[in-house]
């Protein structure tokens, strides 16, 4: 039985698509565990220089 170009095409671009969202979806999951577990940076402390030119007063 000889199927038809659109129906195998179809099953082509069902199969990648499945499968490239579980891809991504993973990498967005390792990606978001690395981001979370590691160290809080230390961030040198705040300049007096920028309040003094955003002295607004709101």
């Amino acid at each position: 039985m000889k199927l038809p170009i659109n129906i195998i095409s179809a099953k082509i671009l069902l199969f990648f698509s499945v499968f490239w969202t579980t891809s991504l979806f993973s990498e967005e999951l390792s990606d978001a565990e690395s981001f979370f577990s590691r160290e809080t940076p230390a961030y040198p402390a705040a300049d007096s220089l920028l309040g003094w030119i955003d002295s607004r007063n709101i």
